[in-house]
């Protein structure tokens, strides 16, 4: 994105005009619908409008370019929706709509850069190489838009095959010297196409000097140098790259290809290409400053200009996972070629977005035919476990991290993980005499670790053993994550598994302070209180549990708890409590909230992508 290469553009306002900013808020559809003139289609319209403002509140952008296109139908010249209209037809990927709009928008709005880049986009499938850089003379002036219209139009010039031209254009798009490093790396790209060995080298240096080894820039570059026949060059790039953000699967397979002496193709292969990298990075910058909504128009004139493009494919389905579209990020992950380096990565992505539609069985379907195509692949064994694990399918999710340890090999940074999360799998089936040699190795792997700190000290004194070992483990683990609320809860409870009622009132308070929407962690405060004699307190944080919709199991027990308060705590010994039996497990345990799943995190994937 574009602030791997050094800078944060705030975008929003700058790339699509106020006027969507302002419309996707709905602020003035009472004076919208004031505007109205002919009151016999007063109903109709507004309900295509009030239709399409709901499928905007839900993230469904297909429905709101569909109900706002028949809403403009009725209502033809209002700006506004008239803006809203093209905006969310490029978001869902409407370009046929939206290129039919462009031309209306720029009378009304003539600075709206994503009209203006349309009418662009249109000229160059046509062939019109004129035509397409004259919208940029009427869009937005402002330094980013120079920036981004500046690097558009010079690769247009590429097209013309007019390379002067080019780079006069790309040197003069935008003078802050934060957009350097885009600039250049768009340089050597462009000299790579020309043609210009020597000038291209040095332009791909000064890429990766000024800009940072991102991958867009180390892929680039190891592939220049590949097919200049320095295959050393393009190895040390990945290398370093590869230290600083391990197994990812582009750079790793790139440096299998250069160890096998094979020639690459260039990463931007034509002028099109080059258009279709400059609005990813623009939509990978909106990314970036917050506005998923806005990086999907940007997107989809990437994937106009370059259908197939699994970088931004991938970015794409991350924002609609992220925006709980899951359906949608399913159907773009899928959609990614199969020969593309990520489309692995993306399919145990698609696997995880299935499990929480809770179609599980789909989701374990699609994770055992990638296993099958490749049984050494431990992120899919151990994603796969993950998503059983989390359905409680422990025996089957032990099984997959069994041989996922083996996959990984001694040299696997995160195998502690693999332990940690196969550990988790033994406590649960009540195989300790399995589960806490896999704590221990865990940390033997990790010192430290805060997740296997935090669990195996709450086990331990769980199961009245090794009490203070138990609680310094989890001490370091709060110490380390102190703003963890299912860490210092873990904390809290285990001074009320010690007897020690005071301390772990002040932890659970802090606790649900923490989190305060779990249910398990205000239970226990309840507890707590009922032990220092606040009664009518621990009875509204019970009460406060039961709202929070527990699990179905501890349901009965709270309710009992709210009927007859609890037993006397009795002594405590090396093997518990004297008269509570160890019902209650910390959420530490049981609300992990996910954090042991092994599948490759969005933003490893994504970082330094862009």
């Amino acid at each position: 994105m574009l602030l791997t290469f050094g800078m944060s553009l705030g975008l929003a306002g700058y790339l699509t005009g106020a006027s969507f900013a302002e419309a996707a808020t709905g602020n003035d559809f009472e004076e919208w619908a004031a505007a109205m003139k002919a009151p016999a289609d007063t109903e109709s319209r507004l309900g295509n409008y009030l239709a399409g403002r709901q499928a905007v509140n839900d993230r469904d952008r297909e429905n709101a370019a569909k109900f706002f296109e028949k809403a403009l139908k009725s209502d033809p010249e209002n700006r506004m929706l008239l803006e809203q209209t093209f905006a969310y037809s490029i978001s869902a990927g409407r370009i046929e709509t939206a290129r039919a709009l462009a031309s209306r928008i720029v009378k009304v709005a003539p600075k709206n850069i994503g009209a203006n880049i349309m009418l662009s986009l249109d000229a160059f499938d046509r062939g019109d190489y004129v035509g397409a850089r004259k919208p940029f003379a009427h869009a937005d002036n402002g330094p980013i838009a120079r920036l981004a219209t500046g690097v558009l139009k010079a690769w247009i010039y590429v097209a013309a095959g007019d390379f002067d031209a080019a780079f006069e254009t790309l040197d003069s798009a935008g003078a802050n010297p934060a957009f350097d490093a885009l600039k250049v790396y768009h340089k050597a790209l462009m000299k790579d196409l020309s043609g210009n060995t020597a000038e291209a080298a040095r332009a791909y240096e000064a890429a990766i000097d000024k800009g940072g080894r991102t991958l867009r820039t180390v892929d680039a570059y190891g592939r220049f140098f590949e097919r200049l026949g320095k295959p050393e060059k393009a190895i040390a790039a990945y290398d370093e790259f590869i230290a600083a953000l391990p197994n990812h699967p582009v750079i790793v397979q790139a440096k299998a290809r250069a160890l096998r002496g094979e020639k690459p193709r260039r990463l931007i292969r034509t002028a099109r290409d080059g258009m279709a990298e400059t609005l990813y990075t623009l939509g990978a910058s909106l990314t970036q400053d917050g506005g998923g909504d806005l990086a999907l128009i940007y997107l989809n004139f990437a994937l106009h200009m370059r259908p197939d493009f699994p970088v931004a494919q991938y970015l794409m389905a991350d924002i609609l996972e992220r925006q709980r579209r899951l359906e949608a990020a399913v159907e773009v992950y899928t959609k990614i070629n199969p020969e593309a380096p990520l489309k692995r990565q993306a399919e145990i992505r698609a696997a995880l977005a299935l499990d929480t539609l809770d179609r599980t069985d789909e989701a374990k379907t699609r994770m055992d035919a990638l296993i099958e195509a490749d049984p050494t692949d431990s992120s899919a064994l151990s994603s796969l476990g993950d998503i059983l694990r989390f359905r409680k399918r422990y025996a089957e999710a032990s099984e997959y991290y069994s041989r996922a340890i083996a996959a990984a090999g001694k040299g696997s940074g995160e195998i502690w993980r693999l332990y940690y999360s196969r550990g988790m799998t033994y406590e649960r089936l009540k195989q300790w005499q399995k589960a806490e040699p896999d704590f221990l190795r865990a940390l033997e792997l990790s010192k430290d670790q805060p997740l296997v700190l935090n669990y195996l000290g709450y086990t331990w004194i769980d199961m009245g053993i090794n009490l203070e070992k138990g609680l310094e483990m989890i001490s370091k683990a709060v110490d380390q994550r102190p703003n963890d609320g299912y860490i210092v809860d873990s904390l809290g409870w285990a001074y009320y598994k010690l007897g020690r009622f005071e301390e772990a009132v002040e932890e659970l308070e802090r606790a649900v302070e923490l989190q305060t929407a779990d249910p398990v962690i205000n239970d226990h405060l309840g507890d707590a209180y009922w032990r220092v004699g606040r009664r009518t307190e621990a009875r509204f944080q019970w009460s406060h549990a039961l709202e929070m919709k527990p699990e179905s199991e501890e349901i009965p027990k709270i309710k009992a708890k709210l009927e007859n308060g609890l037993p006397d705590a009795g002594p405590v010994t090396e093997t518990g409590s004297a008269k509570e039996p160890d019902t209650q497990v910390a959420p530490g345990k049981t609300k992990d909230d996910r954090q042991g799943r092994l599948a490759p995190d969005n933003r490893q994937v994504l970082a330094s992508a862009h």
